[in-house]
């Protein structure tokens, strides 16, 4: 895939801010061939208060990625290897592309 095919897979992809469930990716920018992204989701939360009342409530959430366009490599930055899994597959179904990680969190 080109670098434009890439860019606008992830514009048509977009991260709608307007909508109640979050589900999208955002494009930050571009320096010295890589591409800077964000993938946006919802993250529904549970709170038990005090007297023993369960309240639920919508969280907007992101992990950023970098897509560097001269090694082909995806970087992802989250902070524990299920929500990187989340923001792989997420990628992998907006590029219509299979990712191989080079982690050795994810094994086959």
């Amino acid at each position: 895939m080109t670098r434009e095919g890439i860019k606008s897979a992830l514009e048509r992809k977009s991260a709608d801010f307007s909508m109640e469930d979050i589900n999208g990716f955002r494009i930050i920018g571009e320096e010295n061939n890589i591409l800077r992204c964000e993938y946006w989701y919802t993250q529904k939360k549970v709170i038990l208060d005090d007297t023993g009342k369960i309240h639920y409530f919508k969280m907007p959430s992101q992990i950023k990625f970098d897509i560097n366009f001269l090694d082909g490599l995806i970087t992802i930055y989250a902070i524990n290897p299920g929500l990187s899994l989340k923001c792989k597959k997420s990628v992998e179904g907006a590029l219509e592309m299979e990712m191989h990680p080079i982690s050795p969190l994810e094994v086959d």
